[in-house]
């Protein structure tokens, strides 16, 4: 709730440091005006307090504005998870649970080229599926379509704009049944295949039901980032069809992989 606070309310932040330094700017200023008007000081006193100040001045604002002022002006992202109920979108289709991670850029910066990466992904045994090198997330609305009978991959890293503008990262779909991970697969280079007593079988990114995992990810814009963390997939309760009333999996975040 607190680090919530702190979010919404960090352009307000910025802008009360703003109000400070120019208080302080303006403060020195009058302490020149009134050192010059100060008919009792000697000239050479008033030339070397005035020269004192005024680089005083150049020094607070030169240091705030290539300094502080970009600093707290950068980009700042934060998570939250995001689990949605998706209709059929076509005929003889099915509904499906998406679940994603939420991207906020509470910073007053744009944060440039997103990309999400899911690093590597466990089993609640603490074996790696290696099936899974890390590998690029899509971001909501963008998947792998057929256009004329061609597939066309629409995956493109994108900006989130500051002031608490957000987006989604897709993490995973659960439909019919099944887990897919929501990765971007490279052309030409399938993913590994496994055995049928795999978590994963087939060469699909898939995972077993119900079941529990823990998936690392990591997000990178330019110079920002977010250090990896862990989620923990559990999905125990699951029916054919999947429910639209409630989610047949849920996500938490873990500090650490259970271990085998």
């Amino acid at each position: 709730m607190i680090k919530k606070w702190i979010r919404s309310c960090w352009p307000y932040f910025m802008a009360l440091g703003d109000f400070a330094v120019f208080l302080i700017l303006g403060m020195v200023i009058y302490w020149i005006f009134s050192i010059l008007s100060d008919n009792t000081t000697l000239v050479n006193e008033k030339r070397t307090i005035t020269i004192g100040l005024v680089g005083l001045t150049l020094s607070i604002a030169t240091v705030y504005l290539t300094t502080v002022r970009p600093f707290f002006r950068k980009p700042r992202l934060a998570i939250e998870f995001n689990i949605q109920w998706s209709e059929a979108t076509a005929d003889n289709d099915s509904g499906s649970w998406f679940f994603r991670i939420r991207i906020e850029n509470y910073g007053l910066t744009r944060s440039e080229k997103c990309i999400g990466r899911l690093i590597d992904v466990w089993t609640k045994e603490g074996k790696q599926i290696t099936k899974f090198d890390p590998l690029t997330l899509y971001w909501s609305r963008q998947s792998e379509v057929e256009i004329e009978n061609k597939k066309t991959n629409t995956f493109k890293p994108i900006d989130i704009q500051g002031y608490n503008d957000f987006d989604f990262l897709d993490l995973a779909q659960v439909k019919n049944k099944t887990l897919f991970l929501r990765v971007v697969i490279p052309p030409n280079t399938p993913l590994k295949q496994e055995q049928e007593d795999s978590p994963s079988p087939g060469n699909l990114p898939i995972l077993k039901l119900p079941g529990t995992y823990y998936a690392r990810i990591g997000l990178y814009a330019g110079e920002v980032f977010l250090s990896p963390f862990i989620v923990k997939i559990l999905c125990t309760d699951i029916s054919n069809p999947i429910p639209s009333e409630y989610s047949p999996c849920e996500l938490k975040l873990v500090r650490k992989i259970p271990r085998q």
